[in-house]
């Protein structure tokens, strides 16, 4: 058995071989970023398209490791100005 101690394996990461991530058993240089090994998910989405609409990479802002969804997404309060503040 192996303790992930820099990246924790939860949600649906617990599921997948240890080979998805570990190609040809190289362990140094693996992603531990999100979008390091979902850019092409990322890319593939169309509801909402995510590139077009120019969503930010880190996956973990609307999404969750039990899945794609459910999803949730917060405006930055920033950017949401009057009568915006309000329309859910």
């Amino acid at each position: 058995s192996f303790t992930h101690l820099s990246f924790l394996l939860t949600g649906l990461h617990t599921k997948a071989q240890c080979t998805k991530c570990h190609v040809n058993g190289v362990y140094a240089g693996t992603p531990r970023l999100c979008y390091g090994c979902h850019a092409a998910n990322y890319a593939a989405a169309l509801v909402p398209n995510h590139v077009s609409l120019g969503y930010p990479t880190g996956c973990e802002i609307c999404h969750t490791p039990a899945g794609w969804k459910p999803y949730s997404f917060v405006h930055p309060a920033s950017i949401m100005t009057g009568a915006h503040t309000s329309v859910k």
